[in-house]
């Protein structure tokens, strides 16, 4: 909580501390200070003040300060929605001595103050003679109370083994606030107790078995534990009571704009069970509290929570009931001159807007209660309180409003992303293939040039210089190329394969465009893209095993070739293509 505070409020919580370290009290928990320092309007000297007062009292009480009897307190800032203010009770009030509603406002922050409304104890004396007389009474009791829990009596007489302390109604009695200190706890213990004396229920469906549904006040019937136990019987409901401590009760008013209503007992005044039996089942109390306007807080001044707040809220009887919520802040100046200046500028804080404290019959009744609440409360705060949920519901609209634009700026800018990122993918892409087209063209260009190379050097070294006709063992060979054209020429008997296939492929090379030395190009393996067929019958010379450099067979020894031959060229001859008129292939048959 600590962590939401401004500079200038954490300063102040810091010099509380301070203040109360040098004074000897121990520090209290952060939430406890922050709650009273904002009931304070955030003046340290008067908060301080506040503690060390509550602080001599209970020294007072216990006998630790028998010379200190009184002590004074700053009074609190009033606010001007009061039960002082409404016309329609003040006749119920001036009839009610103590049990009228309160007419001290007060903030809703957490303080520690004397127990109750106990008499002063006369001195450590006193309490230590009284307890000395009492104590065999105590004893007995507690004998009593072990026996009552072990036999589960305390169900069937609950006004003697109730929460009410000692069976002589002493001090000794109450418990301890150091049983149960987590609000939580105490909470839910209230709110079971509760549901176990009235045999009703938070949430609609009662507990069987636990007490009777209607209860003889007033002289009404009530009926018995069977009649309960019934499931035909009417159910009994009761507020919706809050799970939690008082401060976690005034963060959800404050996050929910609600009105708190703050509920206190103690089992010391004996119209305890008449307010929790009468007034907390009355159905059109119920229905009032459970609305959505409503956070209901309840306690018992036996808890320690409970008991810093009735001091808080400076509660003098019981039952009490407080009602709170968010009002402008207002200091004392501007409450005197109110219209100088508008208060819906300010920073809501909790206040106390009216009070209802003493007998169930009257002052605390459910008809009271709720046309407080119908006539008085609601008219006077609902609209303020509405301006606030106005205001609330804005700025969760802007704030969806902005986050929905933000989820489209960054939808806008991931389909961006994924767009550039796209494009980017596709050029590198596009890149990649024109360098891999761009590599295939230059392998392509070189495998090229080394077949030329290798056919400029196979016509020079490769070829076999034609023999004259008038030779011994001369082959006539006739060439079928592919495109059409007829070569013819004569070779020795002893000429390899190899020369032969190296004739056709270097045919279409120009004998003067041939190079003087040419040169072998290294790296470089050719491989005969036709191969030589005979006509008839038809048989394929090919060329698998001049591979390696390797010569092959000699023509002359090859079945079929000597003394002449017609080849067919089958396949792909470098430098040479199909576009060649026919034309030409005659005049070469012709010259030939």
């Amino acid at each position: 909580m600590s962590d939401n505070l401004s500079p200038a409020q954490s300063q102040a919580l810091r010099s509380l501390r301070s203040i109360l370290y040098e004074s000897g009290i121990d520090q209290r928990d952060d939430s406890l200070l922050i709650s009273l320092l904002e009931v304070e309007s955030w003046n340290v000297e008067r908060a301080a003040r506040m503690v060390q007062d509550d602080n001599a009292e209970e020294r007072r009480r216990s006998g630790a300060d028998d010379e200190t009897r009184t002590s004074t307190r700053e009074p609190m800032e009033h606010f001007e929605i009061d039960d002082s203010e409404v016309t329609s009770l003040r006749n119920l009030r001036s009839g009610q001595g103590s049990g009228a509603p309160s007419q001290r406002p007060a903030g809703a922050g957490l303080g520690s103050r004397p127990y109750g409304s106990h008499p002063n104890s006369s001195g450590a004396l006193t309490n230590f003679l009284w307890s000395a007389l009492t104590f065999p009474f105590t004893l007995a009791h507690s004998l009593l109370l072990l026996i009552a829990r072990i036999l589960r009596l305390r169900s069937l007489f609950p006004g003697l083994f109730g929460h009410s302390g000692n069976m002589l109604g002493g001090r000794d009695g109450r418990r301890r606030f150091g049983e149960a200190t987590d609000p939580k706890v105490c909470a839910e213990r209230y709110i079971r107790d509760l549901e176990e004396e009235t045999g009703g229920t938070i949430g609609g469906t009662p507990r069987r078995g636990n007490g009777p549904q209607v209860y003889e006040v007033g002289g009404e019937q009530s009926a018995s534990k069977g009649e309960f136990e019934n499931p035909a019987t009417p159910r009994v409901k009761l507020p919706p009571f809050f799970s939690g401590g008082y401060a976690d009760a005034l963060k959800v008013i404050k996050e929910e704009i609600k009105i708190l209503v703050v509920i206190l007992t103690s089992r010391e005044h004996g119209d305890v069970e008449l307010f929790r039996k009468k007034t907390l089942t009355d159905t059109d109390l119920v229905d009032a509290l459970s609305s959505s306007n409503f956070v209901v807080w309840g306690g018992d001044v036996k808890e320690r929570e409970a008991y810093q707040v009735s001091t808080l809220l400076e509660a003098t009887t019981y039952p009490f009931v407080a009602f709170i919520a968010l009002q402008p802040t207002r200091s004392l100046s501007s409450t005197r001159s109110r219209n100088s200046a508008s208060s819906g500028n300010s920073t809501p804080r909790p206040a106390v807007l009216s009070r209802l404290e003493g007998s169930p019959l009257t002052a605390t009744s459910a008809s009271t209660i709720v046309s407080h609440i119908t006539d008085v409360l609601l008219p006077r705060t609902n609209p303020y309180l509405e301006r606030l949920r106005n205001e609330k519901r804005r700025r969760e609209r802007e704030r969806e409003l902005k986050a929905e634009q933000d989820r489209a700026y960054l939808e806008a800018s991931r389909r961006d992303a994924e767009r550039v990122a796209k494009k980017r993918e596709e050029e590198r892409r596009l890149r990649e293939e024109e360098l891999e087209r761009q590599r295939q063209r230059e392998e392509k260009d070189a495998l090229e040039r080394k077949r030329l190379e290798w056919r400029m050097w196979a016509k020079a070294a490769l070829v076999p210089a034609e023999p004259d006709a008038s030779e011994d063992k001369v082959v006539r060979l006739s060439f079928r190329l592919p495109n059409g054209r007829n070569v013819a020429r004569f070779f020795r008997a002893t000429d390899t394969l190899q020369g032969v296939y190296a004739f056709v492929e270097t045919a279409s090379i120009d004998p003067g465009a041939a190079l003087t030395n040419p040169r072998r190009p290294t790296g470089y393996e050719h491989e005969y893209n036709f191969s030589l067929v005979l006509g008839y019958p038809r048989r394929r010379l090919g060329p698998e095993g001049l591979k390696g450099g390797a010569q092959g067979e000699e023509i002359g020894s090859i079945d079929g070739l000597y003394p002449s031959a017609n080849l067919i060229v089958e396949g792909k001859v470098d430098g040479m293509s199909n576009d060649d008129d026919e034309s030409d292939s005659d005049e070469e048959s012709e010259d030939e």
